[in-house]
């Protein structure tokens, strides 16, 4: 990735973060070096700071909203007392789509994560205050387009498959099979 050193956006300006970002990661005079799972992220901030569109993204929010929540059940997980994790009502009602009501069942909550909005209603929601994504300010949302945004929200992320194995672990078996029903229907 080739990023000039002295290239200055004018439309985002020299103290926005994601400018200093991308100033930060070249070295070896143009030569941009970053660990290859880092390479989308600094090729869409360098698009965007040119004003550029980026490539599309290539999963579903739906990935998105099971993703916040396996994160979200794993820290419930791990603040609980050793051996009592979290029962299915706490889990459930830690679901994007379960935070309203009694708990959901896994079919509700797959329902609910199903009919999630595009990326680029999620990015306009987050940009006009109408949705919160701590990671991303509503200026940020302004300034990406639905694949940076994507990839930007995912790389905050852990690995879901590496969480659900973890928490198959920690849960006890019932709940487990309830996680997986919601992000595995049969």
């Amino acid at each position: 990735i080739l990023v000039a050193a002295s290239y200055r956006p004018a439309s985002v300006g020299r103290r926005h973060p994601l400018v200093r970002l991308i100033q930060g990661l070249v070295v070896d005079g143009h030569r941009c070096s970053t660990g290859a799972s880092e390479a989308p992220l600094v090729l869409d901030l360098a698009r965007r700071s040119m004003g550029l569109t980026t490539a599309p993204a290539t999963r579903p929010v739906r990935e998105l909203i099971d993703a916040v929540w396996l994160d979200r059940l794993l820290r419930a997980t791990l603040d609980a007392p050793l051996g009592d994790p979290p029962g299915w009502v706490a889990l459930a009602r830690l679901h994007p789509g379960g935070r309203v009501g009694p708990a959901a069942s896994p079919e509700v909550l797959r329902h609910r994560a199903a009919t999630a909005p595009s990326w680029s209603r999620l990015r306009h929601a987050i940009a006009d205050g109408r949705a919160r994504w701590p990671p991303v300010s509503g200026a940020l949302a302004q300034w990406f387009d639905d694949g940076s945004l994507a990839r930007h929200a995912f790389a905050v992320l852990p690995e879901p498959d590496t969480v659900l194995a973890d928490l198959t672990e920690l849960l006890r078996p019932a709940d487990a099979a309830r996680v997986d029903a919601v992000l595995n229907p049969r």
